[in-house]
């Protein structure tokens, strides 16, 4: 682990199945770029690194045989942050969407040449600030990314696709016509993202395409909002058992 992630707090964790990076797993990569487990996710984290969100991806394998400077050859890992309402629903190029009305607002791209930011122009209506930097690095197991976001209360979206520099997004498209150069797919309009993060199979996200956020917040796991929730039950209760009995005593 590299030393920012190691004086990082963790925020958020979660695992992702072994061997599923080929998409519904009709997939196939190009023969020269057969080597599945870069591209397969195991475990993506938020981290607070000094009050910014910092990103963590432990990969199946991190190689770097092409020598590019962000540590790694293969992926293309996208992270998608929103607040778990409002914002872009459409997850970049990936042919994936969020619900209806819980997108993002911030999306990061780390190639192994280069990382890229954006900022969803709605998002001066949630008041998430101006962001700029993020750059990322990699060792022997993990890729990291290192951004300028505050750290606060985000969903994700997370997920990696086959890096290829001759395509305009810098991402391989899947086609069903065979080769052995190209990322191939039987699917009709064939999703490029090849793994996403989701603790169940992801083949049920190829049915609709459709990806629920990570870090949604539950009722469950928040107890002030329980708690509150709770209490404004009881005050109706009792006012209208209050009003009940007051009613009740006006007909005598």
């Amino acid at each position: 682990m590299l030393p920012s992630a190691l004086a990082a707090a963790i925020l958020f964790s979660v695992s992702d199945p072994s061997s599923d990076a080929l998409g519904d797993g009709a997939y196939t990569l190009p023969a020269a770029k057969r080597d599945a487990s870069q591209l397969d996710i195991r475990t993506f984290s938020a981290l607070d690194n000094n009050g910014k969100l910092e990103f963590q991806f432990s990969m199946g394998r991190v190689q770097n045989l092409d020598k590019a400077p962000n540590g790694f050859s293969n992926a293309v890992i996208d992270v998608f942050i929103g607040t778990g309402r409002g914002g872009n629903t459409d997850l970049g190029n990936s042919g994936f969407v969020t619900r209806a009305n819980s997108g993002w607002y911030y999306w990061i791209r780390a190639t192994p040449w280069g990382v890229t930011l954006k900022r969803d122009k709605n998002a001066d209506l949630v008041n998430l600030p101006s962001s700029r930097t993020a750059k990322a690095n990699a060792d022997a197991a993990n890729i990291f990314i290192q951004t300028d976001i505050p750290v606060g209360a985000y969903t994700y979206y997370a997920m990696s696709s086959l890096y290829d520099s001759l395509t305009p997004t810098g991402i391989a498209q899947p086609q069903a016509e065979p080769s052995p150069l190209k990322l191939l797919s039987p699917l009709e309009n064939a999703p490029s993202a090849l793994d996403i993060v989701f603790e169940n199979r992801q083949i049920l996200l190829w049915s609709n395409r459709e990806v629920p956020p990570l870090n949604e917040p539950q009722l469950g796991t928040n107890p002030l909002l329980f708690t509150g929730i709770v209490g404004a039950a009881l005050v109706l209760i009792t006012t209208i058992w209050g009003l009940f009995n007051f009613s009740k005593r006006d007909t005598f």
